[in-house]
C-alpha cells in the first residue's frame, strides 16, 4: 500500500516572509554564538600558554 501523500498549504506572503526572517536570524544568532565560543577557546588557550610560559620562565632564573 502506497504512503499517504500529504502536501502542506501554502503560506500566506507575509507568513513566509516573517518564518524566512525568524530562520535566517536564529541562524546568524548561532553563528555568532559560534564565533564568540571559538574567540574565548582561542582566547583561553593563549593565557594558557602565556602563563606556561611565564611560569617556567621563573623557575629558570
Amino acid at each position: 500500500m502506497p504512503a499517504a501523500v500529504v502536501e502542506r498549504p501554502n503560506l500566506p506572503i507575509e507568513m513566509r516572509d516573517a518564518l524566512k526572517k525568524h530562520i535566517l536570524r536564529e541562524r546568524q544568532r548561532k553563528k555568532e554564538e559560534a564565533d564568540a565560543n571559538e574567540a574565548d577557546k582561542q582566547r583561553r588557550r593563549a593565557e594558557k600558554v602565556f602563563f606556561f610560559f611565564l611560569s617556567t620562565s621563573n623557575r629558570l632564573i
